[in-house]
């Protein structure tokens, strides 16, 4: 019994400790939020891992604008613009105007297909061009604006300042404002914006209702001039559709005109296959002979797919003497991996154009 009360009375006297409170918990500090690349930022460095066309950009400097667009060989759009920026680059070099290209790597834009298109276009891409290889610029530009699609356009002031961040058609409405001091960023990036509102209003119905795609068109041209000379060929095939054959043959002398004094190979080569569909048209077939020469004429070198078109013009206007030599050339400076495919389209044209060899009489045998 006293065993039992000492050890109640321990129990009694003994108070029972609260529970740990749990350690305070300390905030942590947020994680500075990265702000988004935008016009009104010091532009990033520029850090490529070679220039493949013209001389580096080791800084901006200062009294100078660049526009700097990334682009890829798998491109389109990229490819049909290479003309308009080297325009540019012609036109303002004097004026500080310093264009490059820049282009990453990717699956499908590797190192030597670059090299190999920067070398055919030759003086038709006469702009400085950067390779990408490890992306750093790509990262730097594109991620940071949170931009998926080439090809795009980063323009830098003359202080070093992110200008304007677009789509390179836009480029005749900025780069000119920028050289003398009239551009306003807020102001002038909005009147950029309204032109590109206008333009897409007009593509919009260009198959549905061309009479008031024209009048979108003319009001475009008569407010942004130099913007809608960027699309001249909606301007030609919209005069098609109305059935203004003067106008459409006149626009198409300018678009030819253009794409030959801008050395513009893909254009050229496009255009004469295009037309080739009207070959029974009039003076179809002597402008796509013109175009497909000036095509030969404007690659740097051996340009086997140039060849290949001359061939199909040349076989159009009946000269199968002419296309055979021009496709025995297409296979001969062809690349290993096109070179199958334009082996057999010069086997079946040398089998077309050899006669037919006649059968041999019958002869009577004997039973």
């Amino acid at each position: 019994m006293l065993a039992v009360a000492v050890a109640v009375s321990l129990l009694v006297a003994s108070p029972i400790a609260p529970p740990e409170s749990p350690a305070p918990v300390r905030p942590q500090p947020a994680a500075p939020k990265r702000s988004m690349l935008a016009a009104g930022q010091p532009a990033p460095a520029l850090q490529v891992e070679a220039w493949i066309k013209g001389e580096p950009v080791a800084t901006f400097e200062p009294g100078k604008v660049y526009v700097i667009e990334f682009w890829a060989t798998w491109c389109g759009p990229c490819i049909a613009g290479i003309s308009h920026l080297t325009e540019l680059q012609h036109r303002y070099a004097e004026q500080g105007l310093v264009v490059i290209g820049v282009t990453s790597r990717d699956n499908r834009n590797l190192r030597p297909a670059v090299e190999s298109m920067v070398a055919m276009r030759g003086a038709g891409m006469d702009y400085r061009v950067a390779w990408d290889g490890k992306t750093t610029a790509h990262r730097a530009y594109m991620n940071a604006a949170a931009l998926a699609s080439i090809p795009a356009s980063f323009v830098v002031g003359k202080d070093g300042t992110l200008e304007y961040i677009g789509h390179p058609q836009t480029l005749d409405l900025v780069v000119p404002k920028l050289l003398d001091g009239t551009w306003d960023r807020v102001r002038d990036t909005a009147d950029v914006r309204a032109a590109e509102s206008a333009r897409g209003a007009m593509d919009q119905i260009v198959r549905t209702d061309p009479k008031t795609a024209m009048e979108r068109y003319v009001a475009l041209a008569e407010r942004w001039p130099s913007y809608a000379s960027q699309f001249l060929n909606v301007r030609q095939e919209l005069e098609q559709a109305l059935g203004q054959s003067e106008a459409a043959a006149k626009t198409m002398d300018l678009i030819e005109a253009r794409a030959i004094e801008g050395k513009d190979v893909i254009q050229l080569r496009g255009l004469a296959l295009r037309l080739l569909a009207r070959k029974d048209e009039p003076g179809i077939l002597d402008r796509c002979l013109r175009l497909a020469k000036a095509a030969g004429e404007a690659s740097s070198g051996k340009d086997s797919t140039s060849m290949r078109v001359l061939s199909k013009v040349l076989q159009a206007r009946g000269d199968q003497p002419g296309a055979l030599e021009a496709m025995r050339k297409a296979v001969e400076w062809a690349e290993p991996t096109l070179r199958p495919r334009l082996e057999a389209e010069l086997q079946a044209l040398e089998a077309n154009a050899a006669p037919s060899t006649p059968a041999p009489p019958a002869t009577d045998r004997p039973n």
